[in-house]
């Protein structure tokens, strides 16, 4: 194993773990998932952890009773060793796919699916990033308030985080769902304008006022004398009257 190990959202989600015993564990599920085993010294793994010895001693001997891991006494050249492995048992309850390949890859874990287009493997915090970068593009567009309201429906995680909802849609077409979350924007807010008293033709001359990219109304010939009638009478009562 490299000079780091790698931290899982299963190993939290699916089997609990935090802290030292998440640390330790993810320490031994490197190796293992290299297809070497684990037989580090206890000065080893309090380098890589910070912990103390008994600290280590101590959350090796809870992971090993709760069956997370496995442990074997073994003897080389005489001297006495300990050798720690997963337990397969629990990775596949948290649908953890054990490939016998040559490493013996532990390859598929919950909240991470493969890109088909280029092999890669995502988890789900990746892919709410790239969902939310995928969205800026559409900022000048569409603005940036309507871009995170949508962002924040469709990135919605499932109780498991396996997945975002909008990876549950049968069909999905980004700027299609793009265009009709703005058409029903668009109506609400015209919606909006008639709500709070006033007639509808008021209601219409002042959203037309307002808004005239939105609604263009169109007076008729009756409408517009009538109108400037009253906008002549209040003129002359210096526009202290209402209607």
């Amino acid at each position: 194993m490299g000079r780091h190990y790698v931290v899982y959202g299963w190993m939290r989600q699916g089997l609990g773990l935090k802290g030292s015993m998440l640390e330790l564990y993810a320490l031994v599920y490197g190796y293992n998932a290299s297809g070497r085993e684990f037989t580090a010294s206890l000065d080893y793994m309090c380098e890589w952890t910070g912990l103390s010895k008994k600290q280590v001693i101590d959350n090796m001997k809870r992971l090993c009773d709760k069956g997370y891991l496995n442990k074997c006494d073994i003897r080389d050249n005489g001297m006495k060793m300990c050798r720690y492995e997963v337990d397969e048992g629990w990775l596949q309850k948290v649908n953890v796919v054990v490939t016998k390949g040559k490493l013996g890859v532990y390859e598929t874990t919950p909240n991470i699916i493969e890109n088909n287009n280029n092999n890669i493997i995502l988890s789900i915090e990746e892919r709410e990033w790239k969902f939310r970068e995928d969205l800026r593009g559409y900022e000048g567009r569409y603005g940036r308030d309507m871009i995170e309201a949508f962002y924040g429906y469709w990135s919605e995680p499932t109780q498991d985080r396996m997945k975002m909802k909008w990876e549950l849609q049968e069909t999905w077409d980004v700027g299609r769902r793009l265009e009709g979350w703005s058409k029903r924007e668009s109506k609400n807010q015209f919606n909006n304008n008639f709500k709070g008293g006033g007639n509808t033709l008021n209601s219409a001359l002042n959203y037309g006022t307002n808004n005239q990219k939105c609604f263009a109304y169109r007076e008729t010939e009756n409408e517009r004398r009538i109108r400037e009638e009253r906008e002549a009478i209040v003129a002359e009562l210096g526009g202290a009257y209402e209607w």
